[in-house]
């Protein structure tokens, strides 16, 4: 994953557009085989997002992520 994953956290879980670039990357390249680490992205962005007030934009990325077919279901979401 490169430069996401030399990034500090702290940095990181800050910037909820990064998380949810992070998540895509993760869905992309590794095709869902990392699919808890894509999923602790997408919460660490609803929780910086949750922290700003964000608006429905980019809660709306988040939630489209984890519709991606055939990486974010219902059931894999909580495979873990």
């Amino acid at each position: 994953m490169g430069w996401f994953d030399r990034l500090p956290e702290a940095i990181l879980v800050s910037a909820p557009m990064l998380c949810i670039c992070k998540a895509w990357a993760l869905v992309l390249m590794q095709r869902g085989a990392r699919r808890s680490e894509a999923e602790q992205a997408l919460q660490a962005a609803d929780h910086a997002l949750d922290r700003m007030n964000a608006g429905e934009a980019l809660r709306e990325q988040v939630a489209g992520t984890r519709q991606h077919p055939g990486i974010f279901t219902a059931k894999t979401c909580t495979d873990g």
